[in-house]
């Protein structure tokens, strides 16, 4: 009896946990006597891409790079946090359109540095974010698209991964030690919970059309993130025929668009566009 008490009890606890968790977090800069703060978006021209050890490639899969790379500084005490943050990713638009499917790829990703008074440091998730992403394709005058694929590696907006593992034992604890035959009590609960932080996929079949869009739901972000060692991405692949005659040439285009934010305030909108041609056969 004592034992489902106090099995009872740490239940009622990480229910608590949950609720204050999101208020701790928003409020964590404030408790570390932040003195300043300030950011800023730096073109991205090649000095910075150098900085940020991104190298543009043009060929099957195109490099593409957001137009600025964002910089954010903090004074924390005498200690300067310093962060640097830009979307990457490629595109990959084969040069040649059948009948046959074929597939076309958008991924869009972050690459980012961060200093503790000039000190590289990474043991630690950054603090400029990415939300309302979306991944627009369109397919030219010489194709059509018939189904988008997609996977993606993103966050929750309240919460810490690592946060988020530990509630996910207690909690599992706590229900396995308070419910008798709590088999598939553990089972909903363990379908809730996979894939919070892993990767998602998802696909989607529509009638033919010159153009698809994928968008990030509300809720969830991107930004490197110190607990996966991949960082956080969208892989979006658009499945195309042709729509023309033999040697017509097109030019498809993928337009990347995204929301910068940072200590849960919104920053700014920007977007990137890549072209690529590809022919008829």
């Amino acid at each position: 009896m004592r034992k489902r008490i106090a099995a009872v009890f740490l239940l009622l606890l990480t229910v608590f946990y949950i609720c204050l968790t999101p208020i701790f977090l928003n409020n964590r800069w404030q408790s570390k006597g932040i003195t300043s703060i300030s950011l800023e978006a730096l073109p991205a021209d090649e000095e910075m891409l150098s900085f940020m050890g991104i190298r543009a490639e043009d060929g099957i899969f195109t490099t593409w790079t957001g137009p600025y790379v964002y910089h954010l500084r903090q004074t924390v005490g005498t200690d300067v946090y310093e962060y640097w943050s830009i979307p990457y990713g490629t595109v990959s638009v084969t040069d040649r359109v059948s009948d046959a499917n074929t597939a076309w790829q958008s991924v869009f990703s972050v690459r980012e540095r961060m200093t503790i008074n000039g000190v590289p440091h990474t043991e630690r998730n950054s603090a400029i974010r990415y939300r309302d992403v979306a991944i627009q394709t369109d397919a030219g005058e010489s194709a059509v698209l018939i189904q988008q694929l997609s996977a993606d590696n993103t966050r929750e907006f309240s919460g810490d991964l690592t946060s988020w593992k530990i509630l996910k034992g207690w909690s599992r604890f706590a229900l396995s030690a308070a419910i008798p035959y709590a088999g598939a009590a553990l089972s909903a609960y363990d379908a809730y919970t996979a894939g919070l932080n892993d990767e998602r996929t998802a696909s989607a079949n529509f009638p033919a059309a010159s153009q698809s869009v994928y968008q990030l739901e509300n809720g969830r972000e991107l930004c490197r993130d110190y607990y996966h060692e991949d960082g956080h991405y969208i892989v979006v692949q658009d499945i195309a025929v042709a729509d023309g005659s033999p040697g017509d040439r097109s030019t498809a285009s993928v337009q990347f668009s995204w929301e910068v934010w940072s200590g849960g305030e919104y920053f700014q909108t920007d977007n990137q566009t890549v072209h690529k041609a590809y022919t008829c056969k």
